[in-house]
């Protein structure tokens, strides 16, 4: 038990603001306990029809369902601390930088400026080298040069 609380200190420990850890329980606890409460009132539906035929063993039905229901509600509490418990052990937290911090690539070579009246984003031409001494310079909607009558684009161009 000890090992257990040791680890759940190091774990709220290892979420980086005050009070975070406490919201996560809190939703992790409420998610378990909407779960296994649904799951609650059907077994006490279920225990409800099973008590009416106590009575035909000589037992009073109403105390049988007190019993039973007072065992199965504290199954329920276990349950829900084992599980939220669970849950947490086996969540992991990551720091996440915030939007503003994160720098941002832009592809600077393919933008072409708007005064000219070109598109945005056109792909610079690709250098294939031929069989002949010099390069040539193909287009993205070009035939590919190894022969294969494909688009550049759809061949040696991916």
């Amino acid at each position: 038990k000890s090992y257990i609380n040791n680890t759940f200190l190091k774990r709220k420990d290892a979420v980086p603001e005050d009070g975070m850890f406490f919201d996560i329980e809190k939703k992790v606890a409420l998610r378990t306990i909407d779960r296994l409460w649904m799951d609650h009132i059907d077994a006490m539906m279920k225990l409800r029809s099973q008590v009416s035929l106590q009575a035909y063993g000589q037992k009073d039905p109403l105390i049988e369902y007190k019993k039973e229901a007072f065992q199965m509600l504290e199954q329920l509490v276990s349950d829900i601390d084992m599980n939220t418990l669970q849950t947490l052990m086996r969540m992991e937290f990551r720091v996440q930088m915030p939007r503003e911090q994160i720098q941002t690539k832009t592809n600077e070579d393919e933008i072409v400026d708007i005064e000219t009246g070109s598109r945005e984003m056109l792909p610079k031409p690709v250098e294939v080298e031929s069989h002949a001494e010099n390069s040539a310079k193909v287009g993205r909607n070009d035939p590919c040069p190894c022969g294969s009558e494909k688009k550049y684009k759809k061949c040696h161009g991916r």
